[in-house]
């Protein structure tokens, strides 16, 4: 049995759109390049960023909670901390390396997602730990590389009888041709 990857992505900033890759260099124990390495923490989410630690998923804005950021196309530029947020046929440029571009970006997502002040988000950095799902496990687990079976998304799809998008699982490996649920 022969499989295939069909796509790559990252998701620089928890929560916020995948960045498609051509190809990535994977490395043993250091997880998938540039993949959750920011994101915006709530308020009250417990977040210190002079002791950063894993933290459950709901201590960020993320889309599990917040569906309006399925209407967002953003990017992050990573090296010029530059977010682009599109939405309702409009974009918007936060210089997240500025207290100021911070402000703005918090400032927006509060207003367009509702978010009540104890929830006004933050963006921030732990490195070295990343925010995936899996670091309130382990901090060896916060390295992980997610894998998503396409054959099983679609079998998936067949048995709920209705459209599954892959892209909802957020993973960063997409690949088919083996049986499904394998």
């Amino acid at each position: 049995m022969q499989g295939r990857i069909d796509a790559l992505y990252t998701y620089p900033v928890k929560g916020l759109s995948p960045h498609p890759l051509e190809s990535v260099e994977l490395a043993a124990g250091e997880g998938f390049p540039g993949d959750r390495l920011f994101g915006f923490a709530k308020a009250n989410g417990g977040f210190d960023p002079s002791d950063p630690k894993p933290l459950p998923k709901t201590s960020f804005v993320v889309l599990m909670q917040h569906a309006r950021l399925a209407g967002f196309a953003t990017a992050f530029d990573e090296a010029s901390r530059v977010l682009t947020v599109t939405m309702d046929g409009k974009t918007k440029r936060f210089e997240l390396g500025s207290e100021a571009g911070r402000k703005e970006a918090a400032d927006l997502l509060s207003k367009e997602l509702d978010l009540a002040e104890g929830e006004r988000p933050q963006f921030v950095e732990g490195s070295p730990h990343r925010f995936t799902d899996v670091s309130v496990v382990s901090e060896t687990l916060m390295n992980s590389v997610s894998l998503i079976n396409l054959d099983s998304v679609e079998e998936f799809a067949r048995c709920v009888e209705t459209p599954v998008d892959p892209l909802r699982f957020r993973a960063n490996i997409y690949f088919r041709g083996w049986p499904a649920f394998s």
